[in-house]
């Protein structure tokens, strides 16, 4: 009975011990994914001594999240008491769901003493809440040059004349010759504007007379012979198209807007010929007939109609002056 207690006491501890290294695998575990997801900033620099006007670099690290949102620090010309010479860009990398970005700068400063390297300030976010990590600052000793006082004041050096480069040169010369292409420009203008001559525009050719018109367009219509290539309507309404034309413009009548009736009843109001107003009629009509009611004239009509135009152009040519001679005498 006691033997068996024994081996019951052994088997408790046993398994005692087993559930205090899962519990301490567990809290291990635990602690390592607290540690990788955790957003860490870190600042270091290659020596923490310089001689003034020395150059230094500062390396910038950053560790966190792929789901985390980290905003790098803003770099103008200084960080705290020492001036920014020249960085590099951010460098970016990704490792077990780990992003580690890396960045290094060059300081200098021109002042001996201890000076303060501030931490910087890193804002990320992460599971929608903004939060932020500062790196630790840095303490930089900055010792002056070494003086030889045994050697006593030395005498001042010559100036050292350096040649100029184009780099140099080459803005100067854009510069004089921006100005005197602009004092170009202005005296040629200046010039334009106080020698300008008033320019003499020609009257424009006087217009032929409506008839010497109606006259050329009829022999062009004369020649084209529509007729005989079996464009008739064509034919017969260049033909009344230009007597509309002649008559508008000669007795002021509107006739490409009027009908038949209405041009004739305009002309009976002029001075114009009843014979020449009775062959105009006919003309139109048998015009309106070929155009409209689709009529089909012989060869002799054809040629007749424009003979026809031709006679009233030249019998109405004159109407009005002879008017105007009667009235003076």
């Amino acid at each position: 009975m006691k033997l068996d207690f024994i081996k019951i006491s052994k088997l408790g501890s046993t398994v005692d011990n087993f559930i205090r290294l899962i519990s301490l695998v567990l809290l291990f575990s635990l602690h390592t994914y607290a540690l990788m997801a955790q957003t860490m900033a870190t600042a270091s620099v290659d020596r923490d001594t310089i001689k003034i006007g020395e150059h230094f670099n500062l390396t910038l690290q950053s560790e966190s999240p792929e789901d985390s949102d980290i905003e790098w620090p803003k770099l103008l010309e200084k960080v705290g008491d020492f001036e920014i010479v020249d960085f590099t860009p951010i460098n970016s990398e990704v490792k077990d769901g780990q992003v580690f970005k890396t960045q290094d700068i060059k300081l200098t400063i021109w002042d001996e003493g201890y000076h303060a390297l501030p931490g910087l300030v890193f804002n990320y976010k992460n599971n929608n809440k903004r939060n932020k990590v500062q790196t630790e600052g840095k303490m930089i000793t900055v010792l002056t040059l070494e003086v030889d006082t045994a050697k006593g004041m030395m005498p001042i050096k010559d100036i050292i004349e350096v040649p100029l480069t184009w780099k140099e040169i080459l803005p100067i010369v854009l510069k004089y010759a921006a100005v005197a292409i602009f004092g170009l420009l202005l005296l040629f203008f200046a010039y334009r504007f106080f020698n300008k001559k008033e320019e003499i525009v020609a009257p424009p050719p006087p217009s032929l007379p409506a008839h010497e018109i109606a006259l050329d367009k009829l022999k062009v219509i004369e020649k084209s012979k529509l007729w005989e290539k079996g464009s008739v309507k064509e034919y017969y309404s260049e033909v009344t198209e230009t007597l509309r034309e002649y008559v508008e413009k000669r007795f002021e009548v509107p006739a490409l807007e009027s009908t038949t009736d209405e041009i004739l009843s305009d002309l009976n109001k002029t001075t114009i010929n009843p014979s020449l107003t009775t062959k105009l009629t006919s003309l139109l009509e048998m015009a309106d007939l070929v155009k409209f009611a689709k009529a089909k004239p012989g060869v002799d009509n054809h040629k007749k109609i424009l003979k026809d135009a031709f006679v009233f152009v030249q019998h109405s040519k004159n109407i009005n002056e002879n008017k105007e001679q009667g009235d003076e005498v």
